[in-house]
């Protein structure tokens, strides 16, 4: 998921968010990974109940998994 920078921070990637949880409402938890130097990102899945589970290298990159139950 991503939303163009033009249009980020009016709570378009929250409502993208929220239609995919809903769209899956028979899943037990969610899952998702991002960067992490993708600090705005992490701040936002937080606030949404999501914690780190697991972090991964790719390259020069960590990737953070982060769950949260249904």
């Amino acid at each position: 998921m991503a939303v163009l920078p033009a249009f980020q921070g009016q709570g378009i990637g929250s409502m993208l968010l929220s239609a995919l949880e809903n769209s899956c409402s028979d899943a037990l938890r969610y899952e998702l990974f991002t960067g992490e130097r993708s600090e705005f990102n992490l701040s936002v899945y937080k606030r949404r109940g999501y914690q780190e589970f697991k972090r991964a290298s790719l390259g020069k990159t960590t990737i953070i998994f982060l769950e949260r139950g249904a």
